[in-house]
């Protein structure tokens, strides 16, 4: 069985474009919702209070680990898109001697 993969490079390449600025807003966001927490956090005392930024903190954390995912998928595609330009380059090189 005879299997071809075409990968539209400028696709991929404006798809992991795209990907980054998702990770950041995601970020972003995060560190907002983290933010205020934290500022809620600050105006109140005892049991209520420790279950709260016990919460948030598993919750900030749980969202930390989903951007890392994202950013690991971010970054293999980048490395694929250098890996591709490097092997093309070297394919020009030697074909134009």
């Amino acid at each position: 069985m005879n299997m071809r993969l075409i990968v539209d490079i400028a696709l991929a390449a404006a798809a992991q474009a795209d990907m980054v600025k998702a990770i950041q807003a995601y970020k972003e966001s995060t560190d907002a919702v983290k933010s205020a927490s934290d500022e809620i956090a600050s105006q109140w005392e005892g049991d209520a209070k420790e279950a709260f930024v016990e919460n948030e903190t598993n919750a900030y954390n749980f969202y930390v680990g989903i951007r890392e995912v994202a950013q690991g998928a971010a970054d293999a595609v980048k490395k694929m898109l250098d890996q591709y330009t490097d092997t093309e380059s070297q394919i020009k090189s030697i074909v134009s001697k």
